[in-house]
């Protein structure tokens, strides 16, 4: 139900004018130094990416949404598609405000949890004036969270993982410990299953941080999983916020 009410809210909010489509072709890929791990091809979990080359970036977003409603449970499936139905147009319009990257984001999630990730690009737009430049690596105040732009925050790393085997070895970015708990909740082993299932079972698999490092020199957190197949080591560097979005 908060899932339903989360898209009703802002579909609700989406009345801006309809802008030019934009081409697949316009979305960068991040540097190779901070560049998530791809979409696992076999994940039988996820329904299938397959862009048409007619629709914009933004409408793909759309019809992305229903693809992914489909693999859900009949009685929430019935209630998404009722959500998709009503505001799904209005979605695709506030979307072309996005930057590429951003637009992409809601287009290639791999379910219906990232999607509703792809969210934090309407909730936090970038400042109309001294937007925060790429690679700047700024803290206000000097301390605590960076603040980075909507392409860095889309390409951040891990943000395209589904697995814990298809994670890359640099730091994952988050903003704040409880995302990066959400963040763990939703990652499979291998045999897909999942070895958390409540956000203190994320907490208490911390072994402490290890310094300063990643992208930044954030201190960075070490956290071990134990996965049928192996045991992993996770850094997680907790620093990586849009601008006025919560650090907790």
């Amino acid at each position: 139900m908060r899932l339903v009410l989360c898209l009703s809210l802002l579909f609700a909010a989406c009345g801006a004018p309809q802008l030019a489509p934009v081409a697949l072709s316009d979305v960068k890929s991040a540097p190779s130094d901070v560049k998530s791990a791809p979409l696992d091809p076999s994940d039988t979990k996820s329904a299938p990416v397959a862009p048409s080359e007619t629709l914009s970036v933004c409408q793909q977003g759309v019809e992305r949404f229903s693809e992914l409603a489909a693999l859900e449970p009949p009685g929430e499936r019935e209630k998404l598609a009722e959500v998709r139905a009503k505001r799904g147009e209005a979605m695709a319009a506030k979307c072309g405000t996005l930057v590429p990257a951003a637009q992409a984001c809601f287009a290639q999630a791999p379910d219906i949890e990232r999607w509703m990730l792809c969210l934090d690009f309407y909730k936090y737009p970038e400042p109309e004036s001294g937007a925060v430049t790429a690679g700047q690596c700024l803290r206000p105040g000097g301390f605590g969270p960076l603040n980075v732009n909507h392409t860095e925050y889309a390409q951040r790393v891990g943000a395209a993982a589904t697995h814990f085997s298809k994670l890359p070895e640099a730091p994952v970015q988050t903003c704040g410990t409880r995302a990066f708990g959400q963040y763990m909740l939703m990652l499979r082993c291998d045999d897909d299953s999942k070895p958390f299932t409540h956000p203190m079972q994320v907490a208490t698999s911390r072994v402490g941080n290890i310094g300063a490092g990643g992208q930044c020199n954030s201190i960075i957190d070490a956290y071990r999983v134990k996965c049928p197949e192996r045991e992993y080591s996770i850094q997680a560097d907790s620093y990586w916020c849009l601008a006025g979005q919560p650090w907790r």
